[in-house]
């Protein structure tokens, strides 16, 4: 049910907003990944469930690749950022290492919730990956 009602306010938002600005909406992510974090530094010593683990690292993850993407793409569709492919030698391979990277560090936040190179590795990989997973993207049909 919850779904049902965000994806209709999401929806009907989407009119309000235009598809030019749509991708400043995804702050939620940012928000979500923020609570995550928040709620893993308060609970670390006390114990955190393997579920709140579990679900915190997929929030932070999903949260911050939506959330640094979503600005990329934003400074993109505003003129911020050139609009063209942005690529560097080795580029796939760095985004390739950084995925590992995250996957890793989530993993390890699950298996050690106190752990803050485990979060400060997640965070990292997480705000680095939304960053290059948008910027090789450019227009798809010429001006």
């Amino acid at each position: 049910m919850a779904v049902a009602v965000i994806a209709t306010v999401g929806l009907l938002a989407q009119h309000h907003v235009g598809t030019a600005n749509w991708t400043v909406m995804a702050i939620g992510g940012g928000a979500a990944a923020l609570l995550a974090i928040s709620d893993i530094l308060q609970h670390r010593h006390v114990g955190i469930s393997s579920l709140s683990s579990i679900t915190g690292a997929l929030d932070i993850l999903i949260g911050l690749v939506t959330f640094t993407g979503s600005l990329v793409a934003a400074g993109k569709l505003q003129g911020w950022i050139p609009g063209r492919p942005l690529m560097f030698p080795g580029s796939r391979a760095f985004s390739t290492v950084v995925v590992a990277a995250g996957l890793a560090g989530g993993v390890w936040l699950i298996v050690t919730p106190a752990s803050t190179a485990a979060l400060v590795v997640l965070l990292a990989a997480a705000a680095i990956f939304g960053v290059t997973m948008v910027l090789p993207i450019g227009p798809t049909c010429p001006s």
